[in-house]
């Protein structure tokens, strides 16, 4: 050995103590330990401490450990002194975290100083509950995070927690966030009721119709069944009411017209009407 220290072998003077199966074997005498890194072990001056490749190395035969049962300081041989890695024990910083959300989904983002993984809980109860909560999460190792959710519902406050893991397993975890969704989009027409015309004269006819909700007027008329709605004639009006009235002019004599009226609410939805007809006097 370089450093002038004997390997130490069992025999039936200095038996090897098997333990445990955490701590390999101790011998006393000149102590001689095989060290599994979750014990903290005082070694004294000209302590031997082999390599043990299936447990954290400590030395590497020719090394000797001075003092310090954590193992911060190695002193070779030559009397120089060199220091082990420090294990990693320090969880992602997690910031920037931001939410954009529609009326069934959102997007929520974060950033964290090292690379790591992505999950976000959410559910719509505070304080959140991680272990019952829903999850969306991505494994790979990145420091710019992006998570989509879906299938939400419309109109409702929904809380969250991200939460990033590095590559040795520390794990942060955010405070909780919020963000409420959008109402869901009108995609209903009016409802069209009451269709009638009065004041019919040789030329002239008013129609009159209401709606559910406020919506703009149109009337489409001609003197053919069934009514073309693309070659028909139409008188419009673009103000968004509940009660329609729309005066036709211009009309033939002793004549049967064919109408179809039509509204539209603020959301471009529209409804149309059967159809129905009336006659101009002489």
């Amino acid at each position: 050995d370089p450093c002038g220290i004997p390997t130490l072998t069992a025999t039936s003077a200095t038996p090897l103590i098997r333990k445990d199966g955490k701590t390999k074997l101790i011998q006393t005498g000149n102590v001689f330990i095989y060290q599994d890194g979750k014990h903290k072990i005082i070694i004294t001056p000209n302590t031997y401490i082999e390599k043990d490749g299936k447990k954290k190395l400590l030395i590497t035969p020719g090394m000797r450990i001075e003092k310090d049962g954590k193992f911060k300081s190695i002193i070779p041989c030559n009397g120089s002194t060199t220091t082990p890695p420090v294990s990693d024990t320090t969880p992602p910083t997690i910031s920037a975290i931001q939410s954009t959300a529609t009326h069934q989904s959102a997007t929520i983002t974060w950033i964290t100083n090292e690379s790591a993984t992505g999950k976000v809980y959410h559910g719509t109860t505070t304080p959140l509950n991680l272990g019952s909560a829903q999850t969306v999460s991505h494994a790979s190792l990145q420091t710019g995070h992006s998570l989509s959710l879906s299938g939400l519902s419309a109109s409702t406050t929904h809380y969250f927690v991200v939460e990033s893991k590095d590559n040795k397993g520390n794990t942060a975890t955010s405070t909780e966030h919020s963000f409420t969704t959008s109402a869901a989009p009108d995609t209903t027409a009016p409802t069209i009721t009451a269709v009638s015309v009065s004041g019919v004269s040789s030329t002239t006819a008013t129609v009159s119709w209401t709606t559910n909700e406020n919506a703009n007027s149109k009337v489409y008329y001609g003197t053919v069944t069934p009514l073309v709605l693309g070659s028909a004639s139409t008188t419009s009006a673009g103000a968004l009411v509940t009660s329609h009235s729309l005066p036709i002019t211009g009309l033939t004599a002793s004549t049967t017209y064919y109408m179809i009226v039509e509204s539209k609410d603020a959301a471009n939805n529209a409804a149309l009407s059967s159809e129905t007809s009336f006659s101009t006097t002489n």
